[in-house]
């Protein structure tokens, strides 16, 4: 290793030098194992940085490369989202045939204060929204803020 440094170094600075050199003598294939360290540890040799770059034949232009990312992205389509139809709303399954309701209060509350208001009446139940009598007046709420009272 101590060669290596003092083969590759142009000034004073082998610090800078270290992970290069140490790099090199992990992908270096060794005589007697007929493979590198690194084909050893990690089975498979070593991808550097210029294994990533293709070499090209064609000198490189900005307006090539350009047209090219164009087609590219002119090319591309992106895949359709499914649907499966509409989604079905939850409902308890007693909510339905129930003649008394609680409404939930989505509110700031008390400690002490319940998290439901009622028992309320209903008077016509819905798939999505119930009709209910709130304060002698009826009102349409929706299936999402209802619980049965039993």
């Amino acid at each position: 290793m101590k060669a290596a440094l003092r083969a590759s170094l142009k000034d004073d600075s082998w610090c800078d030098r270290l992970p290069w050199v140490l790099l090199g003598i992990s992908m270096t294939p060794k005589e007697d194992l007929q493979s590198s360290s690194a084909e050893l540890v990690y089975g498979q040799p070593l991808r550097v940085p210029r294994d990533f770059v293709p070499n090209a034949s064609v000198p490189w232009s900005a307006s090539l490369q350009h047209s090219t990312h164009l087609s590219r992205a002119e090319a591309f389509v992106p895949v359709p989202t499914s649907w499966h139809g509409l989604p079905q709303s939850w409902v308890r399954g007693n909510l339905r045939t129930a003649e008394f309701i609680f409404v939930r209060h989505d509110a700031h509350r008390s400690p002490l204060q319940p998290l439901y208001n009622g028992p309320f009446r209903v008077l016509k139940p819905g798939n999505k929204t119930f009709v209910v009598v709130i304060e002698g007046k009826p009102g349409h709420i929706s299936v999402d803020w209802l619980k049965p009272s039993h």
